[in-house]
């Protein structure tokens, strides 16, 4: 308020840049707590793609191993006609390992694919 030239102080002022200051202070501190929880989700994301990558190495290293292994069972099939019960016990046995190698490498990069989908949400969230 203005009297003869001079300011004059009013408290309703005080009131409202009071209030205004403490709205301004809880929009940062719910802004500052919903960046840090992107911030946990996001780096947990990137934790679970990290295991799921090792995993998934791991899934191809075994499935390497087991068509190595179906492969040696062929050729000793082939080599040894026969014994039909052994060759086909042991062919059976090595593609069986293979197709379970296979089945857990893809299921391992499914998972893998789910959690980067989802890591990529969460930065688009948190932008």
């Amino acid at each position: 308020d203005v009297h003869n030239g001079d300011i004059v102080h009013d408290d309703d002022d005080d009131d409202i840049l009071s209030a205004s200051s403490a709205s301004s202070e809880k929009q940062s501190t719910i802004s500052s707590l919903t960046h840090n929880h992107f911030q946990e989700e996001m780096e947990d994301l990137e934790h679970q793609i990290h295991m799921l990558q090792r995993e998934l190495e791991s899934s191809r290293i075994e499935a390497t191993r087991a068509v190595k292994v179906a492969e040696q069972a062929i050729q000793s099939a082939e080599r040894g006609a026969s014994s039909g019960d052994w060759n086909s016990t042991v062919t059976h046995k090595a593609a069986e390992a293979a197709a379970q190698a296979q089945k857990r490498s893809a299921e391992a990069m499914a998972r893998q694919r789910i959690a980067e989908g989802k890591l990529a949400e969460e930065r688009r969230l948190a932008s």
